[in-house]
C-alpha cells in the first residue's frame, strides 16, 4: 500500500509534459510548405491570404515542436525545456534592451509585429535544440 501512495504523490508532484505523436512533425512540414508557396504565388500583399498564410507557417513550425522525437525519454524532455527557456530569456532580454538600443543610436526602424517575433523564437528554438541534441 505505501508502494503505491508514494508512486501516486511521485506523478502528482512531477507532471509530464504531453506532446504530439511523430507523425505530427510531417504534418507540420507539410503545411509550412503548403503556407510557403501560397506566400510566393500570391501577387498582391494586401490579400486576405496573404495575411492568412504566415499563421499557417506558424502552425507549422508549432506542431514540429511540439511533436515528439522518435525516441523521446528524459533527456530529449531535459533539452526541450532548456531551448525553451534559453530562447524566451534571450527574447524577453532583446525586447528589452531594443528600445533602449533605438534611444541610444536614434534608429527609427519600425517596431517587428508579435507575429514576427513567434516566428523567429520557434526557429531559432529549433536551431538550439538540434545543436543542444547533436552535442549531448
Amino acid at each position: 500500500m505505501f508502494d503505491t501512495m508514494e508512486n501516486k504523490l511521485y506523478i502528482k508532484n512531477h507532471k509530464i509534459i504531453r506532446l504530439l505523436p511523430n507523425y505530427f512533425k510531417w504534418v507540420g512540414l507539410v503545411i509550412m510548405f503548403l503556407a510557403g508557396v501560397l506566400l510566393i504565388a500570391i501577387q498582391s500583399p494586401k490579400d486576405t491570404l496573404s495575411i492568412i498564410t504566415p499563421r499557417f507557417f506558424l502552425l507549422g513550425l508549432l506542431l514540429i515542436s511540439l511533436a515528439k522525437d522518435k525516441t523521446e525519454d528524459e533527456m530529449s524532455m531535459l533539452l526541450r525545456l532548456k531551448a525553451m527557456g534559453f530562447i524566451f530569456i534571450l527574447v524577453i532580454g532583446i525586447i528589452i534592451i531594443r528600445p533602449v538600443s533605438d534611444l541610444i543610436w536614434k534608429d527609427t526602424t519600425p517596431e517587428p509585429s508579435s507575429l514576427h517575433i513567434v516566428l523567429r523564437m520557434l526557429i531559432a528554438y529549433h536551431v538550439v535544440f538540434f545543436f543542444l541534441k547533436k552535442f549531448r
